[in-house]
């Protein structure tokens, strides 16, 4: 049988109001934190580290989910000019975000990405 060993510790991150975050196999967190006046800001925890992942087109960014193994990568939505929610991949080490297509269906305006294939 498998022994499996785990070790917590909290993340402060200033002004914060709530927080929600997935952890990847090196350890390595992605989530997102509301801060007192209502808006959602994305982040990375590596260690000590923690480094603010905000969307740059846009407010309210969720950091959802992670990979399990290499070099961290996020998905997750962030809210556009217009106050839809898009969905997005990122690749923090390179700085990037890359939005992924709202659904073909008829009316929608709206789109979230939630995971990745792990």
């Amino acid at each position: 049988m498998r022994r499996l060993t785990f070790k917590f510790s909290t993340a402060d991150v200033r002004g914060e109001y709530q927080t929600q975050v997935e952890i990847n196999n090196n350890g390595e967190m992605v989530g997102y934190y509301q801060d007192a006046k209502g808006y959602s800001h994305g982040y990375t925890l590596n260690g000590k580290k923690l480094t603010r992942q905000n969307h740059p087109k846009g407010t309210n960014t969720l950091a959802t989910g992670t990979n399990f193994n290499g070099p961290v990568k996020i998905v997750g939505s962030y809210k556009n000019s217009s106050g839809n929610s898009v969905g997005f991949r990122s690749s923090p080490a390179a700085k990037k975000f890359k939005d992924t297509p709202s659904p073909a269906i008829k009316g929608a305006t709206s789109s979230c990405t939630g995971g990745i294939k792990r």
